[in-house]
């Protein structure tokens, strides 16, 4: 871990009175050059566990989330995707901003990226460059579709990588050629990021224990394609339409290929826009079902009698499920089938979330302020409840560069008229309201005194 981490602040009592719980990644340092969702997911896991996650950008090349329909401050995006990190405006095309950079990664366990391949290269950050400066350093190099292969430089976003790996074709209404149902998700971007985080995690860890063993900590490079994240999800619908060949039914069609019994899919209820699912996993549950909708008459008929009977009229079944649910609220459907045992769940909307008694219970949200931001705002709370850690802090996402002075002091050790001349130059970009900048000094820093003066 870099030594000269600064103390992480922490919350809670959850390590016993008295003493003040360290959270698992304390004194890792990260330097995070990812962007819009995927890079604030992945830079907001490590920082919610307590790592010193400096986010670098640079003013030329704003991150996509710091875009603001209504001109303000700061989005709700970039609040709610980048609490608990520190800002580094840092122009890493000068070549003093790219030697500031070779310093911090030698100081640094972690470093974070995803842009198209090719870009850390032209940047002179390659993996390879990188454990020249720290053979211990793990780089993250995340991209749409891999650096391998003939889309290896296509650029894209959840949108277009979900369309690509057939997810799209699968959210759609039923019955419908082109009422799709993902226009507001950003899948798999969250997805692919925690995949990428359990990764370095164990790279992490394997460092670790070869330092430990009385080897060299070697870093290592994790590569990962935010397609290959959608396309595992689907392993059981590829390998089921495998079995069908070619010009057998669709994916997205209604054979639900993947499902053991008929009744397995998402029903219409009273209301507008109002769905549940249902789920039948065999014979005792097709008769519970029956039960409930009123139908005894088709428990034992030959025709429903088994899976693979229902299968067969998978349209006939559907619509009897389909006829009862729609005649009942998502959330009475769900109550009695499940009061039955029979796997059923409402479909929730982002707003329902907040006020759904299990995840009330659970205390699933944590409320988010920021000045920047006109009213609080709700937050995940946590990926899981530990006994000894604290639920993450909630410090307030930085402005772009707020923390630019007091990194290259505490981490690079420069001086006040150091950094002066550097943001005076254009190299350091600290906050935008930072008026502290003193005329440069006569001869300016050249690219080697950088490293010189910070001791590297």
């Amino acid at each position: 871990p870099a030594a000269d981490a600064p103390a992480v602040r922490r919350q809670g009592a959850a390590a016993g009175a008295g003493v003040r719980p360290v959270r698992p990644l304390a004194g890792i340092r990260v330097l995070d050059l990812g962007v819009i969702v995927f890079g604030a997911e992945l830079g907001r896991l490590f920082a919610d566990q307590g790592a010193d996650v400096i986010k670098i950008e640079n003013a030329a090349f704003p991150d996509g989330l710091r875009q603001s329909r209504s001109g303000a401050a700061m989005s709700a995006s970039f609040a709610w995707g980048h609490r608990n990190r520190r800002s580094l405006g840092l122009d890493l095309r000068d070549p003093r901003g790219a030697e500031i950079f070779r310093v911090l990664v030698a100081r640094s366990d972690l470093v974070l990226a995803n842009f198209k391949p090719g870009t850390l290269e032209a940047l002179g950050a390659s993996p390879h460059a990188l454990a020249a400066i720290n053979p211990g350093v793990i780089v993250s190099d995340s991209s749409a579709f891999g650096g391998e292969g003939p889309w290896n430089a296509r650029m894209g976003y959840g949108p277009l990588v979900r369309a690509s790996a057939g997810v799209s074709a699968l959210w759609r209404v039923p019955g419908s050629d082109d009422a799709y149902c993902d226009g507001s998700t950003v899948y798999p971007d969250h997805v692919a990021a925690y995949a990428s985080a359990i990764a370095l995690l164990a790279a992490l860890i394997g460092r670790l224990r070869s330092a430990a063993a009385g080897g060299v900590a070697h870093g290592a490079t994790v590569t990962s394609a935010q397609a290959d994240a959608a396309l595992v999800a689907l392993g059981a619908r590829l390998a089921a339409q495998s079995l069908v060949g070619e010009g057998g039914p669709e994916p997205g069609a209604s054979a639900h290929l993947a499902a053991d019994d008929a009744t397995d899919g998402v029903y219409p209820c009273a209301g507008e826009d109002e769905w549940c699912v249902v789920s039948v996993r065999g014979d005792d549950d097709w008769l519970r079902l029956c039960q409930v909708v009123g139908r005894l008459d088709l428990a034992d008929a030959p025709a429903f009698r088994t899976a693979a009977a229902r299968a067969r009229r998978r349209p006939e079944v559907d619509a009897v499920v389909a006829a009862w649910t729609r005649r009942h609220p998502p959330r009475d459907v769900m109550t009695k089938l499940q009061a039955a045992g029979v796997p059923a769940g409402v479909m929730l909307r982002l707003p329902e979330e907040l006020t759904d008694p299990q995840l009330v219970e659970r205390e699933s949200f944590a409320t988010l302020r920021h000045d920047a931001l006109p009213v609080p705002m709700p937050a995940n709370a946590r990926v899981a409840r530990f006994s000894s850690i604290p639920d993450p802090d909630l410090s307030p996402a930085p402005f772009q560069g707020e923390h630019t002075r007091e990194i290259c002091a505490s981490v690079l050790g420069l001086a006040d008229d150091q950094i002066d001349e550097l943001v005076h130059a254009g190299v350091l970009q600290p906050a935008p309201d930072d008026r502290a900048v003193r005329p440069a000094a006569s001869g300016g820093i050249r690219p080697g005194d950088v490293a010189m003066r910070a001791g590297a």
